[in-house]
């Protein structure tokens, strides 16, 4: 339990460190900060890491990280983008796996977002995101439907040299982002 608990520190922190490195491109290219809307909640990231289960399919695997992070709206703003950044990079890590980026495909992203930010907004609880007793229908339709959405915007925007191959456990990659001794060159521009 102790090297999950640290390894949740590790992505918790990692992850927050992305969404700074967002917000710092957004700055450069925008000359303005992205607005916070809600408060940064970094106990929903351990408590996601904690949990996570893994798929042995790397598209499935994919489809649960992108939608769950999504879904759990940690941040204080840029969670869509940082989700896909960071899944982006557990894809690099895997396999010769590319993701097109927003610019090379504005108009999946755009879609995907236009269905996904309702689905979250309207259909499901955050608040009850780990309350087994409160999954009821409603909520759990609500969740399947922003992995059907995330599943049909991957099978578009990634592509491999080798097809669709096993996932490396989550938690392998999360120990992985320190053992190089830094992870400041692996949180650039996918």
């Amino acid at each position: 339990m102790e090297k999950t608990s640290k390894n949740c520190e590790i992505f918790k922190n990692f992850y927050y460190h992305l969404f700074e490195r967002i917000n710092f491109e957004f700055t450069e290219e925008t000359g303005e900060k992205i607005k916070p809307y809600k408060d940064y909640e970094p106990n929903l990231l351990l408590i996601f890491c904690d949990q996570y289960q893994d798929e042995e399919v790397i598209l499935d695997q994919l489809t649960k990280l992108l939608s769950g992070l999504i879904i759990l709206q940690a941040l204080p703003n840029a969670n869509h983008r940082t989700a896909f950044r960071f899944v982006d990079l557990y894809f690099g890590f895997v396999c010769e796996g590319k993701m097109k980026t927003y610019k090379e495909a504005k108009n999946l992203y755009d879609e995907f977002y236009d269905k996904s930010k309702p689905n979250i907004d309207f259909e499901i609880n955050h608040g009850a995101l780990f309350d087994k007793k409160y999954m009821d229908a409603h909520h759990k339709m609500g969740i399947n439907n922003h992995q059907k959405y995330s599943k049909e915007l991957l099978e578009k925007i990634i592509e491999t040299q080798s097809g669709m191959i096993e996932a490396v456990p989550f938690h392998r990659f999360i120990t992985s982002l320190y053992q190089e001794g830094s992870s400041s060159n692996q949180t650039g521009s996918p």
